[in-house]
C-alpha cells in the first residue's frame, strides 16, 4: 500500500497498511481462503508522480494507490483450469503472444512538425498489451521530436520525458486509463516500459514499444492517447 506525500511518516505506514487490507480483503471475498495474502505499507517512501508541483492534486491521487503481486505454484508443474479464484484474475490476463518482428498493418497515421507517427494494432501478451508505432521523419534535416509534451497530469513525469511514456490508452465504455507499466527496481526506483526515442535522421523510420497493462478480455478497441500526435481512436487489440 502506497499514500500520497501527505501527514507525518508514523500516520502514512499506518494508512499505507490499512489501504492494502482493503484490496486484501476484497481479493479474500472474491478469491476465497486457498490462498496465503501478504500485506505491507510502505509509507510515502516510493511516490510514483512527483506531488508540489502544478498537477499536484493528479499527482498525489497516483501516487495513493496498491501495487499487488501474485505467485501461482502448480502441483506437478501442471496447468490448472478453474472457474473462480484465479480466474478472476485471468479477465486481463492471456497467454504469452508468440515472437514475431512483424508489427502488422498500420491502422492510422498522424503527421506533426514533420514527423509521421504510424499506429500498428495493440498486441496482448500475458498481463500486458503492447503498442507498437514507427516515427518516420518526413524531413530533410535531422529532428528531436518533442515528446515530452506527452507527459500529463499527474504523471510520472521523471520517467517520460525522451520516451514513449506519456502515452496512454483509454477504453472507450468505461473511460479507464491506462499508463505506461512502471518497473520497480527497488530502492524506490521505477522506470516506465517505453523505449527512448532518439534523434529521427532524414527519411529514416524507427519502430519503437511501449507497454501497457491489459484491459479485459471483452476489450477489442481502445484508444491511444500520443501526446502531440493527439487521440487515436479504434486502434484495435489483437
Amino acid at each position: 500500500g502506497h499514500p500520497d506525500g501527505r501527514g507525518s511518516d508514523a500516520y502514512n505506514d499506518d494508512l499505507s497498511v490499512r489501504r492494502a487490507e482493503t484490496v486484501r480483503n476484497l481479493l479474500v471475498e472474491e478469491m476465497g481462503t486457498d490462498y496465503v495474502y501478504v500485506v505491507e505499507g510502505r509509507g510515502s517512501r516510493e511516490p510514483i508522480a512527483r506531488e508540489g508541483g502544478p498537477d499536484d492534486e493528479q499527482a498525489r491521487a497516483r501516487n495513493r494507490r496498491v501495487e499487488f503481486s501474485y505467485t501461482i505454484r502448480m502441483p506437478g508443474g501442471g496447468e490448472e483450469e478453474t472457474d473462480d479464484g484465479l480466474g478472476v484474475a485471468g479477465q486481463s490476463v492471456g497467454w504469452p503472444a508468440p515472437f514475431t518482428d512483424d508489427p502488422g498493418d498500420v491502422v492510422a497515421s498522424v503527421e506533426r512538425d514533420g514527423v509521421r507517427l504510424d499506429v500498428h494494432p495493440l498486441r496482448r501478451d500475458g498481463a500486458y498489451v503492447v503498442g507498437t508505432v514507427t516515427l518516420t521523419n518526413t524531413t530533410g534535416e535531422p529532428l528531436d521530436p518533442d515528446l515530452d509534451a506527452a507527459v500529463v497530469a499527474g504523471g510520472p513525469e521523471q520517467f517520460s520525458k525522451g520516451t514513449l511514456g506519456g502515452f496512454q490508452l483509454v477504453e472507450p465504455q468505461s473511460g479507464l486509463v491506462r499508463y505506461v507499466a512502471q518497473m520497480n527496481f527497488g530502492d524506490g526506483v521505477y522506470s516506465g516500459f517505453a523505449e527512448e526515442v532518439h534523434q529521427l535522421q532524414p527519411g529514416r523510420t524507427y519502430e519503437l514499444v511501449a507497454v501497457f497493462p491489459a484491459p479485459g478480455s471483452e476489450v477489442e478497441q481502445l484508444t491511444l492517447r500520443a501526446g502531440v500526435f493527439g487521440e487515436i481512436p479504434e486502434v484495435p487489440v489483437e
